[in-house]
């Protein structure tokens, strides 16, 4: 689900900091580039089985099929982002955060 381009950017070499308020901000950033792989992989995968029927004129039984596919595939990997997300962030409020992000 994340992709390891965004891993890469996340687990690059840290700098030296020369205050308390510069290591936050570069923890920020990091959380915020950590946060945006995770929710635009996981919300790609379950977008991508409709991804091009509108635009291609499929026809109308193809669409109905892959928006199936859509509700299929988001009712099996949500709750299952939810409980990962749950066993190592251990709290619900940012879980539930994490995952209506990916909903959206």
């Amino acid at each position: 689900m994340f992709s390891p381009t965004a891993l890469k950017k996340v687990a690059q070499q840290s700098v030296v900091v020369e205050s308390l308020l510069d290591a936050k901000e570069e923890l920020d950033g990091k959380l915020r580039i950590a946060i945006n792989g995770f929710t635009n992989s996981t919300a790609e995968e379950i977008v991508r089985v409709v991804a091009g029927k509108a635009v291609t004129g499929a026809k109308e039984e193809e669409i109905k099929a892959a928006a199936g596919k859509f509700r299929e595939t988001a009712e099996k990997l949500l709750p299952s982002v939810q409980q990962k997300s749950e066993e190592y962030i251990g709290d619900a409020r940012t879980t539930d955060i994490l995952v209506n992000a990916i909903m959206v």
